[in-house]
């Protein structure tokens, strides 16, 4: 069909696939129809005439936006149904929390052995939730003060190997700080190595 095609289009004369508006219009003109991308193409009718017809070509943006409208569509819907699973896990796991933790189950639950625990327990349980809590105040705060330094910001913003590093490294050096801490022994440097490390 290609062969087909060239030896067809050998036997047109060269002025044919120049149309006259071309020729003899203004430079203006002329820069513009190139600049648009201006496509001249003959096609026969009835094997006797022969036109010219002209369309505009895609331009490599629309080419672009046409190959990637389908993919970013499925990634869209990908991205909702996974959003969908995480919520159910996560209600399926609350769900499943309340029903051991409020005795619904065959055995005793939380709030029963609570009543039991000696007070102790009772300390360590409150001491916990509290770190946690601490915890997560202390991470806001640290990230609300990356956000409002600038410095930092472009520090953290590049995303360089450098950045992942430096980052991973004082994670993991502040967390063995505070296990190499003795608790009963001084608990205000155990205390300041945690809020580093949060």
């Amino acid at each position: 069909m290609l062969a087909a095609r060239l030896v067809c289009l050998r036997t047109l004369p060269s002025r044919v696939f120049q149309p006259t508006f071309i020729t003899k219009a203004s430079p203006l003109v002329k820069n513009s129809i190139t600049k648009n991308q201006w496509l001249v193409t003959p096609s026969r009718e009835y094997a006797t005439k022969t036109r010219i017809r002209t369309h505009r070509g895609k331009t490599g943006q629309e080419l672009k936006e046409a190959a990637l409208e389908p993919s970013m569509e499925k990634i869209f819907k990908i991205d909702q149904m996974g959003r969908w699973f995480v919520a159910g896990g996560a209600a399926v796991g609350l769900g499943a929390l309340c029903y051991y933790g409020l005795g619904m189950s065959n055995e005793i639950g939380a709030i029963e052995k609570a009543v039991i625990w000696p007070q102790y327990v009772k300390d360590r349980i409150h001491s916990t939730y509290m770190y946690l809590a601490g915890s997560i105040g202390l991470t806001a705060l640290s990230a609300l003060a990356v956000a409002r330094t600038p410095a930092l910001m472009n520090f953290m913003m590049t995303g360089s190997w450098v950045t992942i590093g430096a980052t991973f490294a004082a994670m993991i050096g502040a967390g063995m700080l505070v296990h190499s801490i003795s608790y009963e022994q001084s608990p205000g440097p155990k205390h300041l190595a945690w809020m580093l490390h949060s």
